[in-house]
Formats: C-alpha cells, sequence, structure tokens
C-alpha cells in the first residue's frame, strides 16, 4: 500500500461524515460541480475519478446518468457502495477499484461521456499524461471537468501560511506542512516528485494544458474555500468571476473532446 492509499483508507470515514452532511462545505462543493457539468452534458455514461466515499457517482445517479466511480482506497469504494445502494440494485458494478491509480477502462469498452476528476492532479507528478490518460477514456464529443489547486497566489492558502507562519512551532510537520500548502495548495503532498511535476497551479495553466491536449474550453468556475465568499458560484457576477479566477483556491475547468471526423 503507498502513501496515498493509506491517506484516504484512514480518510474514509471522516468524508463519509461529509457526504452525508448536505450541509458541509465538501458536499455543496460537490452539488456545484454537478451543476456545471450539466450545463454541457444532460445524461449519458459518467465517470468519476477519486471518487471517495461516492457522492458525486450518487449525484450524477439521481441526475439520470449511468454514473460510475473509481477510487484507489478500498475503504472508500466501501463506503462509496453504501451511498449508492439506494439509488441503484447493483452498486458494486459501478465502482472500480484501481489501486495503481490510473482510470479504469469502461467495463464493456464503450466509452465514458462525461468524466470529472476533482482533487486528483494535486497528487499526480505527470499531470499531462494523466489528462492525456482521461481523454482516451472519453468519447468524442465527450465532456471532461477538471479541478486544480492554485498556491500561494491564492487568497485561501496565503492566509492560511500566514497562521501557520504565526503559529510558530519548529517541528518538521510544521514546515512540511507549509511547504505543501506553497507549492500544491492542499496541506499533504509531500509523497509528489516535486522536481519532475508538472506545475499546473492556476485557471490558466490547467486551460492551457487542455488546449495542448486538443481539449476545447467550455466552462469553469472558482471556489475560494470560504463559505461566505463560495454561497453561489455558479451565479457570479463578472467582477466576482475575475477574482475568483485569480485569488480562488480552486479552479474548475470543464472540456470538451473533439468529435471522431470521417475517414477519407
Amino acid at each position: 500500500m503507498n502513501v496515498v492509499q493509506k491517506q484516504w483508507n484512514d480518510k474514509a470515514d471522516e468524508w463519509m461524515q461529509f457526504a452525508r452532511d448536505e450541509n458541509s462545505y465538501w458536499s455543496r462543493r460537490l452539488r456545484a460541480i454537478v451543476g456545471l457539468a450539466r450545463r454541457h452534458i444532460a445524461a449519458g455514461r459518467s465517470l468519476d475519478v477519486g471518487c471517495g466515499p461516492g457522492l458525486m457517482v450518487r449525484l450524477f445517479t439521481e441526475a439520470g446518468f449511468e454514473a460510475h466511480g473509481a477510487d484507489l482506497s478500498e475503504n472508500m469504494i466501501d463506503r462509496a457502495a453504501e451511498i449508492l445502494a439506494p439509488c441503484v440494485a447493483a452498486p458494486r458494478a459501478r465502482l472500480h477499484w484501481c489501486p495503481d491509480g490510473h482510470p479504469p477502462p469502461p467495463p464493456d469498452g464503450q466509452p465514458f461521456d462525461l468524466i470529472t476528476a476533482i482533487g486528483i492532479l494535486e497528487y499526480i507528478t505527470d499531470r499531462r499524461g494523466y489528462i492525456r490518460e482521461l481523454t482516451e477514456r472519453l468519447a468524442p464529443g465527450g465532456i471532461l471537468v477538471l479541478a486544480n489547486t492554485n498556491n500561494i497566489r491564492s487568497l485561501f492558502i496565503s492566509l492560511a501560511v500566514g497562521s501557520r507562519i504565526l503559529r510558530f512551532w519548529p517541528t518538521r510537520e510544521w514546515g512540511e506542512t507549509i511547504r505543501n500548502l506553497a507549492r500544491t495548495g492542499i496541506w499533504s503532498g509531500g509523497h509528489i516528485d516535486y522536481p519532475n511535476a508538472d506545475w499546473i497551479y492556476s485557471a490558466d495553466a490547467l486551460d492551457g494544458v487542455a488546449r495542448e491536449l486538443g481539449l476545447a474550453v467550455l466552462d469553469g468556475m472558482d471556489l475560494f474555500n470560504f463559505r461566505w465568499l463560495d454561497r453561489d458560484p455558479l451565479n457570479r457576477g463578472p467582477l466576482m468571476r475575475r477574482l475568483a479566477r485569480r485569488w480562488g483556491w480552486n479552479h474548475i475547468g470543464v472540456y470538451r473532446k473533439p468529435e471522431a471526423t470521417a475517414s477519407p
């Protein structure tokens, strides 16, 4: 078991509580992401990579999708089966344990119409390669929804780093937390191969990588990670959209794979 699997196996019960609490910030964030995706696709076969306890899978199932989930944590897959059980007859058939961290192939060879990967890229060294893998599992014209964190540029991380510095305590954990926050925008992540990692830590950077890989940029949403600033992130005014894109903690981008072209 690698360090990422152990981290998320240990957190399975904690994140299950977040999933069951409709008012938790994480639950409201996922509902907003589902709303964003549904602006561009109404139904089809979906895959949530890094599904955790399965809330996104359940939300897309309730919206009429044939929704699947994948995770490298066995404990998360177990929790996802619990949360999906009231919605489908065989929840385990919709859930895929991927201990190597790679996205699963479609179970019957038919590609997915929608793939979401939220909170995944921060744990990947070759992010361009991973996005390419996800794109290969999409149907022509399919929708890819990706999220990445902004690092020290974001309001949330600047305040988090400042708070940690003020609470100075010269331990290894204290120093590693500050380094991880400044580098990646998340508290943990020392397992990442920093010298060789793709540094995709802004909305513009993520959109740029999508374009490099031939995807069309359709839409986006940015979250500050403050409840009072993220009350209705799908309907921000022009000024708040610009501020959130620059100073937000989490960018969610919506991209489309090109339609297949007929052979001459």
